[in-house]
């Protein structure tokens, strides 16, 4: 009996041993690489249409910036066949919240049509008041600039909502060159939107924005999201055994978008509060203040219509956020209190920051340097 032991023990030890050297024996896979540089070559044709949607936005703003003159009436039908233009269109990648928000019968199309050709003053609207051009903008009458409500809007609700939709199937090399082109990138990846600068390859939409809040020091969101681009093709390059470095990358593009986008939202909220602080305030820099608010508005927007599991805010801390601006994706906004009742409003931009900072982990540097255009600081 007692031998019987022993030889159990022998043979659970050598079984050890042997299962043991084998782990040990068997090749660990190599680190990913990840160079320093884009292969860009084949960008152009692989995101033709994320391109297309891009040229589609651009001229869609520019036919919406018409109204800012108080002679020009807007035409419903004209911005709507922008919208709705191409195989691959504004309307057709927007989430549907968000395109009937926009395009549907009295939506933000045929409210800034309401509003346009006319002068405005910011005050209580009335039965009957429809807004219009004050300052250098087109407001309704409840103080938005759908302008910028619609164009903040689809860099989110549009693109931001078709790189979701290239992430949930087989995301290819040729993906990584549309996701690029949604962000706004370029595979030269200069990090500035200054088009004087970079012709052909400067950042536009979502990566404008982000690249004006990156200091350019290495650790920015603009070079986060960059590096994890790079990252992604790379692990999609080096085959299947790199699935999990790839999600990471994926994951990390997607946190750095969202989180440039808010710090550009801080930016905003500052520039609005330092203009209804002025102590002698014009119809101009009133109009300024409405403006970044609006803006604020759109880019919040966008992100409201993202399903929740896909980003970072939640529905709870938007809908602070949205308090904060005056405004509202289901009811009436009142975002011309700002002018009209600003002693009492001023603070809630101070309270949106704060809610920023809490959500994303900002710090107090964070805010201080949110506040500065990187882009035009360092001349890049």
């Amino acid at each position: 009996m007692k031998f019987q032991h022993i030889l159990a023990s022998f043979l659970m030890v050598t079984l050890f041993v042997s299962c043991r050297g084998k782990e040990e024996d068997a090749p660990q896979k190599p680190s990913l690489t990840v160079p320093s540089t884009y292969n860009g070559a084949d960008f152009t044709n692989n995101a033709v249409d994320e391109l297309a949607l891009g040229t589609s936005l651009e001229s869609l703003v520019t036919e919406m910036k018409k109204g800012n003159t108080s002679t020009t009436t807007l035409v419903s039908a004209t911005l709507k066949n922008i919208y709705t233009a191409g195989s691959v269109s504004l309307s057709n990648t927007s989430v549907a919240g968000f395109r009937d928000a926009v395009s549907a019968n009295d939506g933000y199309f045929d409210q800034m049509v309401l509003a346009s050709g006319k002068t405005w003053t910011p005050e209580t609207p009335t039965i009957g008041s429809t807004g219009g051009v004050y300052g250098a903008y087109l407001f309704d009458e409840n103080g938005v600039e759908y302008t910028q409500v619609i164009e903040k809007g689809l860099y989110t609700a549009s693109f931001y909502n078709r790189l979701l939709s290239l992430t949930s199937g087989n995301f290819d090399v040729a993906a990584v060159d549309q996701a690029i082109a949604l962000f706004g990138a370029h595979p030269n990846f200069v990090n500035s939107n200054n088009k004087t600068l970079h012709a052909t390859d400067f950042d536009r939409f979502s990566a404008g924005y982000v690249a004006r809040r990156d200091k350019n020091d290495g650790t920015g969101f603009y070079t986060t999201a960059k590096y994890n681009f790079i990252k992604t093709r790379a692990a999609i390059e080096a085959g299947a055994d790199y699935s999990s470095e790839k999600a990471t990358a994926l994951q990390a593009i997607k946190m750095n978008w969202e989180k440039g986008v808010m710090a550009t939202i801080c930016n905003y909220a500052n520039d609005a509060q330092s203009n209804l602080s002025l102590t002698s305030p014009t119809a101009t820099t009133d109009a300024k203040a409405l403006h970044s608010i609006s803006e604020i508005a759109g880019f919040l927007s966008g992100w409201s219509y993202i399903a929740e599991s896909d980003r970072i805010v939640t529905d709870a801390q938007l809908a602070d956020c949205f308090g904060f601006v005056n405004y509202t994706t289901t009811g009436t906004p009142s975002i011309y209190l700002f002018q009209t009742d600003r002693v009492n409003q001023i603070s809630k931009l101070t309270s949106l920051r704060t809610k920023l900072k809490q959500v994303y982990g900002f710090s107090d540097q964070d805010l201080i340097d949110f506040n500065t255009d990187w882009v035009s600081s360092q001349a890049r």
